[in-house]
């Protein structure tokens, strides 16, 4: 929704060649997306080797959690009713894929400058995931 993105695409089936952006963004996102795994194939797909790819999603509690949920409910249990799950530190075990390496970085050890520039300052996320595409 915001006015400065580059593409408004489904992130689950991008219209974007193979090994195509060097950087890709993808901030508050995969919470509301339905396959996050098909969302997470299609980010390795298009990402440049060597290139990176900065994710970032409000993590609660150590286990993530999902299902297929109404919309009533869904504050209750993913604290947003357009959420579709409420991720848990076990988030790396679905961003680790074949052909990416991921590190962490918390928000704390970054500039401030590029904290708040990129609203990078969310209570419900410290963590900032960094996927890189092996060359």
């Amino acid at each position: 929704m915001d006015p400065r993105v580059m593409h408004k695409v489904d992130i689950q089936e991008m219209p974007f060649e193979d090994n195509t952006y060097d950087l890709i963004w993808c901030s508050h996102v995969l919470e509301h997306v339905p396959d996050d795994r098909r969302a997470l194939s299609e980010i390795r797909r298009i990402l440049a080797p060597n290139g990176i790819a900065v994710i970032q999603v409000p993590l609660w509690g150590s286990k993530t959690i999902e299902g297929d949920l109404p919309t009533s409910e869904r504050v209750r249990v993913y604290y947003q009713e357009d959420h579709l799950r409420r991720y848990g530190k076990d988030i790396l075990e679905r961003l680790s894929m074949d052909g990416l390496s991921v590190s962490v970085r918390n928000v704390q050890e970054l500039e401030l400058q590029l904290v708040l520039r990129c609203s990078l300052n969310d209570m419900a996320s410290n963590d900032v995931f960094l996927l890189r595409k092996l060359a």
